[in-house]
């Protein structure tokens, strides 16, 4: 902080206080908002990034595969709490493409935003149906082990994260939205058999911090207190 502001704050008031704050403090914080409004915006953060992969082959036809980002597995009495892409079909046509997912256009994405930001160390995964067929592969984990900052094995390929702000998940970020691009997909699919190999990336989107723009308008603001009360 600007040590002259400093001074002025602590040991002016009345109406000495009413004459520095408009000919100097009010100036000197529109300044300092114009210049950090100049600056670049922020861009948007990148939590976690994580790969999805599956290696299959087997008896029958296979057309593609579906990708479901989830919280747990289905089995006896258990089911999911939010399944992000479960609607997307992929197959090697969508080599390079690029997937977003928001609130905007999947149902599942505030409880999957509520989950991983709650505070609650839940499970976190992926999985994989091969088409049409649906018989698949996945992999699960917990998020404390997950989130924290570095690179972790997860399933046949890695989990990458900034880390936690606290807690085990990432409580306290305002997820934005999940991307998911195709990186490659080789499928051979004949004669009663099929041989395929998928690999994706994901990435979980947080919106930036905020930034000191907002001094420009604190400036604004108080040259308005300053001109009413001269009033």
């Amino acid at each position: 902080m600007d040590v002259y502001l400093w001074r002025v704050a602590c040991f002016c008031h009345g109406p000495h206080m009413v004459r520095i704050m408009r000919k100097i403090v009010v100036p000197r914080l529109m300044v300092l908002g114009m210049m950090v409004s100049g600056l670049p915006a922020a861009h948007a953060l990148d939590l976690a990034t994580f790969d999805i992969r599956d290696q299959m082959s087997g008896v029958g036809d296979m057309t593609g595969v579906r990708v479901t980002i989830l919280d747990q597995m289905f089995g006896p009495g258990t089911s999911p709490h939010y399944q992000l892409f479960e609607t997307y079909n992929f197959t090697p046509a969508d080599v390079g493409s690029t997937f977003i997912l928001t609130s905007a256009n999947d149902p599942d994405f505030a409880t999957f935003e509520q989950m991983i930001t709650n505070g609650v160390n839940d499970s976190f995964g992926y999985w994989v149906d091969n088409l049409p067929s649906a018989g698949g592969l996945g992999t699960t984990s917990l998020e404390t082990n997950l989130f924290a900052p570095g690179t972790h094995s997860f399933g046949p390929g890695n989990f990458t994260s900034i880390g936690q702000l606290s807690g085990p998940d990432f409580a306290g970020y305002d997820i934005t939205q999940v991307v998911l691009t195709i990186n490659s997909f080789s499928l051979t699919s004949g004669s009663g058999f099929y041989s395929a190999d998928f690999r994706a990336t994901a990435t979980i989107v947080a919106a930036p911090e905020p930034g000191c723009a907002g001094l420009l308008v604190f400036g604004a603001t108080a040259l308005g207190l300053v001109r009413r009360r001269r009033a």
